[in-house]
C-alpha cells in the first residue's frame, strides 16, 4: 500500500542538489514539498545561503543561515508542537548551526533526506526532536 508522500521517498541526496532525479538536498525538498502539495514557494533555496561546497559545510561557519532565514520571514510563525505541514529545523551532528530541515508529515514522522542516505520517513523522536532547533508553521495553515 502506497502512501501519499511515497513520491518524495528514495529520492538521491546531494548537497545543493534541486533536483529530485538527479539529487536534493534537506532545503530543497522542503521547498519541492510545499510547492507539490500546498502550491507554495517559500522561495528557499541551499545555494541562495549556502556557497560552500563541502557536505560537511556547516562544520566550516558559524552563520546560522536557516535560523536567519525562518527569523526573517512573515508567513511563518514559530509553534512549540509540531503537526502535519510544519517545518522543523534542526541541528543535527557536533554542531551549534542549524543545518538540517524536515517536514512534519502527520502521525509524528518527518519526510527528510540527509548525507549519504535517500530521502524518507522517519518517527520524529530521539535525535530528531532532541536536536530541533525551532518549528515553523506557514500561516495559512492556522486554524
Amino acid at each position: 500500500m502506497s502512501n501519499w508522500y511515497d513520491q518524495y521517498c528514495n529520492l538521491p541526496y546531494k548537497h545543493l542538489g534541486d533536483d529530485p532525479i538527479t539529487g536534493i538536498d534537506c532545503v530543497n525538498l522542503c521547498r519541492l514539498f510545499y510547492k507539490n502539495e500546498l502550491d507554495f514557494d517559500f522561495k528557499l533555496k541551499s545555494s541562495d545561503f549556502c556557497n560552500i561546497l563541502e557536505d560537511d559545510w556547516y562544520s566550516k561557519t558559524h552563520t546560522q543561515f536557516l535560523e536567519d532565514w525562518a527569523n526573517s520571514q512573515t508567513d511563518w510563525l514559530e509553534v512549540k508542537e509540531a503537526k502535519k505541514y510544519d517545518l522543523i529545523l534542526m541541528s543535527m551532528g557536533s554542531t551549534n548551526v542549524t543545518n538540517h530541515i524536515a517536514v512534519h508529515i502527520g502521525d509524528n514522522k518527518i519526510l527528510q533526506t540527509m548525507l549519504e542516505r535517500t530521502s524518507g520517513v522517519w518517527p520524529y523522536r530521539g535525535p530528531f526532536k532532541q536536536y530541533t532547533t525551532k518549528i515553523l508553521r506557514w500561516k495559512n495553515l492556522l486554524n
